[in-house]
């Protein structure tokens, strides 16, 4: 069975952990103050081919995995993507692509504006 986990709280851990025992998978965590989704996993399940595998065909099993964090009210910004996939392109060439992309150390800042003064546009001066 699939799940999808709104929260995350300590039943949300809970649940998570109950289900993973089982043998159940968690594919998305989203959070239910900004209803934004926090983790999203996904699964080909089948091949898939464009122009019947002449031009791309990706293999059953291509992943991927994304995960955001909150970082001001309703700002969510990404924690990381990964890729992982096996593709074969134009009948002869491909192979594996694994790819992880991390963002970190994220700083919030602010600044004042009130005081500042745009000059008005300067204009120029034809010539007779």
């Amino acid at each position: 069975m699939r799940i999808a986990l709104i929260g995350y709280g300590r039943m949300a851990r809970e649940v998570e952990q109950l289900a993973l025992d089982r043998g159940h998978e968690l594919v998305a965590r989203i959070d239910p103050v900004d209803k934004q989704v926090m983790r999203l996993e996904a699964r080909l399940a089948e091949g898939f081919k464009i122009a019947g595998g002449l031009l791309v065909s990706l293999r059953p099993g291509a992943a991927l995995a994304m995960e955001q964090t909150r970082m001001i009210e309703g700002v969510w910004l990404p924690r990381f993507a990964q890729v992982n996939l096996s593709v074969k392109v134009l009948l002869f060439g491909g192979g594996d692509f694994n790819k992880t992309i991390e963002w970190t150390d994220y700083r919030h800042f602010s600044g004042d504006v009130n005081d500042y003064k745009l000059d008005s546009p300067k204009t120029e001066e034809k010539k007779p």
